[in-house]
């Protein structure tokens, strides 16, 4: 293994780091995930070199403080497995392995195995989780049209006669309750409590060494289903992020022209309903414009929409902890999206990638994870 230090992530597979000997390299990243939690330029990557193919480097994990997280995604039945086989999720104890990456009969979904208890078959799917922070996990950490196929497979199956369950496996010790992420990807979420009567869950935790050994505890998480109507609704606040490539004058309504630098741009919203569509909205460009935001987003070269799916009116708090996270930077557009508060500003601004912050994105994530199990 190799010790590198992150620099940037060129797309979903690829990554640029800098070994200890000082060279730049490129490496394959095989996990698919947005990993924003994770990925901060600076921290450590555990690569394996010799690879043969377009890249000589592979990444194996990635140090969050300080634990570390494995990213290789073929390792992860190995562990369910071995979990499996010695007892450690509770609720399964009486199964026993018929075989791995298993298909069931007429269907085209392979599952990762087939387990049986007294001639009792059971399917299960396994999924590996690495969005955590404090006492929450959650998957996943993007959109998985897969994972709502295999949700909804598994009830099917439930129908003809068959026990069905997902196994969450979260990379932490110390998380102790796991919710889909509804926030990404609300239609997991929805077909998750809506076979919750067919589908058997369970969560447990545990964690790797630095030499990608796996740690023998095991937890037990907590998955409380009946915080999910509540939170998983069309309606919340929202962090909009907006880059401009070159300093640009624009007219911006009725608060007339202003200089924009080049950069990023934070905004600040809510909607309390019709959440998806407002983003929508704000992505695309050709609309009428009507908010302050409008024009601002016209100018950018790509926009990002980071929903928070709450009942909770806490657009002007959300908005003062961002303000409190790039204070030295260029004072913000006062009354820019805030003519109905008392607010300065719900406009904030960053040199950099406001995603490679780490204040930036726990506090996304303090709000998305730990908020809703208050």
């Amino acid at each position: 293994m190799v010790r590198s230090v992150f620099l940037r992530r060129l797309n979903r597979f690829v990554v640029e780091c800098r070994l200890e000997t000082g060279e730049t390299v490129r490496a394959h990243l095989p996990n698919p995930g947005r990993l924003w939690e994770l990925l901060y330029p600076g921290v450590t990557l555990l690569l394996e070199g010799g690879k043969k193919g377009k890249y000589a480097y592979g990444v194996l994990a990635v140090q969050k403080d300080e634990k570390w997280v494995y990213l290789h995604t073929l390792g992860n039945n190995d562990l369910a497995e071995r979990l499996l086989r010695q007892k450690s999720v509770r609720g399964l104890e009486e199964y026993r392995i018929i075989r791995r990456e298993a298909t069931p009969p007429g269907s085209r979904c392979r599952f990762d195995f087939l387990l049986e208890r007294e001639g009792e078959p059971l399917w299960l799917e396994v999924k590996m989780c690495s969005l955590f922070q404090r006492k929450a996990a959650m998957f996943p950490d993007a959109p998985t049209l897969r994972g709502q196929h295999h949700l909804a497979e598994l009830a099917r199956l439930h129908d003809e006669g068959y026990r069905c369950a997902v196994l969450f496996i979260v990379q932490d010790l110390e998380a102790e309750y796991f919710l889909p992420e509804f926030h990404t990807d609300p239609r997991f979420a929805e077909l998750f409590y809506e076979f919750r009567d067919k589908i058997d869950y369970f969560a447990v935790g545990t964690a790797i060494n630095e030499d990608l050994s796996w740690i023998q505890k095991v937890n037990q998480l907590t998955i409380p289903l009946e915080k999910l109507p509540d939170n998983n609704r069309d309606e919340g606040l929202y962090l909009l992020l907006l880059e401009l490539q070159n300093d640009r004058m624009i007219k911006t309504g009725a608060l007339g022209e202003w200089e924009y630098p080049s950069g990023w741009y934070i905004y600040v919203g809510s909607a309390r309903k019709n959440l998806t569509k407002r983003l929508e909205r704000h992505i695309r460009k050709r609309k009428n414009f009507h908010w302050h935001i409008d024009y601002l987003r016209n100018e950018a070269i790509q926009a990002k929409a980071l929903p928070i799916r709450t009942q909770e009116r806490g657009e002007c708090l959300l908005a003062r902890e961002t303000a409190l996270l790039f204070p030295g930077e260029r004072n913000f557009l006062k009354g820019f999206g805030c003519s109905d508060c008392d607010c300065e500003s719900h406009l904030f601004y960053s040199r950099e990638n406001p995603l490679d912050n780490r204040g930036f994105v726990e506090n996304l994530m303090r709000w998305r994870m730990e908020k809703p199990l208050l």
